[in-house]
């Protein structure tokens, strides 16, 4: 018998590349990094990464209305 199910299995962590790709902008990440929403979760000199939950809701935020707040 064939379980006929689909399991999707996304990556824990994601480069700054892919994270802004998810956004549409690389701005937008950096703003979002500025404005304290999200922060990586690993971070040396050469690989910096943030977590895919992180970004998630980040993204419900953008979805509600929210803007980054950037001060001065």
């Amino acid at each position: 018998m064939k379980n006929s199910a689909t399991v999707q299995i996304k990556p824990f962590t994601v480069r700054p590349e892919t994270a802004a790709a998810l956004f549409g902008a690389p701005h937008l990440l950096q703003d979002m990094v500025k404005a304290g929403w999200v922060a990586p979760c690993y971070k040396t000199h050469r690989c910096t990464l943030y977590l895919v939950s992180d970004l998630e809701k980040c993204a419900e935020r953008l979805a509600q209305g929210d803007k980054p707040d950037l001060a001065p």
